[in-house]
């Protein structure tokens, strides 16, 4: 399936739409849509006509289990777990996605090819900067149905670090609750069973560590930059 960078943000803040129980229609979707282009400047306004087909095609390409309630005039999931899986919405943008080949495999399991609800992005530093603002972070985390709450400004630091091969710096709570403040390159950011974590380095111990994303209680880049593990 193709899809252009407009689709996967529509179908991102739809499936938003119907986590958040908002029973979106066509033409309301369509409504938002157009103010948010006005109030975030997004450019990723269409017609209802559009809203339907990608409709269709949460249907038929992601397996959406989305019914219409016509006393809510409006779509909402028959299966609240329902997760939308970012791999398969990007496996084509490779101008701006590229599907990470290897994490370890206690933690997840490569997607697409085995079939594994899980999901896992590797972005390339030339990304658009139009996915990463705070309200598609938010509606992405919405999205992916995750379980643990996620600081959008948080998310977006560490997407940003990211993208750009910037250290972190971040002050993280253990499970114990005890927090440490560590300077962090954030070379994968992946999303498995409902829960958002990002593998990388701890540079002052030089120690390979995967952090639960939900865990960072702040958060702010330091100007320092790293290269990529190479798969």
């Amino acid at each position: 399936m193709g899809a252009s960078k407009k689709q996967i943000m529509r179908l991102i803040r739809f499936v938003a739409e119907l986590k958040n129980n908002s029973y979106p229609n066509a033409t309301t979707f369509a409504e938002k849509l157009r103010n948010a282009d006005i109030e975030e400047n997004l450019n990723i306004s269409c017609k209802a006509r559009t809203v339907q087909r990608d409709i269709k095609s949460l249907k038929e390409d992601f397996n959406a289990p989305i019914k219409y309630d016509p006393d809510q005039n409006g779509y909402y999931l028959t299966r609240k777990t329902w997760e939308l899986h970012c791999p398969a919405l990007c496996e084509d943008i490779t101008s701006s996605f590229m599907i990470a080949s290897k994490l370890t495999e206690d933690i997840i399991p490569q997607p697409l090819k085995s079939d594994i609800s899980n999901a896992m992005l590797d972005m390339k530093a030339n990304s658009n900067s139009e996915f990463l603002d705070n309200s598609f972070m938010e509606s992405l985390i919405i999205a992916s149905g995750t379980k643990a709450l996620v600081d959008p400004d948080i998310f977006k630091t560490i997407f940003d670090g990211w993208r750009n091969q910037e250290v972190v710096k971040l002050e993280y709570q253990r499970p114990d609750e005890r927090r440490t403040i560590n300077e962090f390159e954030p070379h994968i950011i992946s999303f498995h069973k409902g829960i958002w974590y990002s593998k990388g380095i701890f540079v002052q111990e030089n120690r390979e560590v995967v952090l639960a994303i939900q865990r960072i209680k702040s958060i702010s880049l330091t100007n320092k930059y790293f290269k990529l593990i190479k798969n």
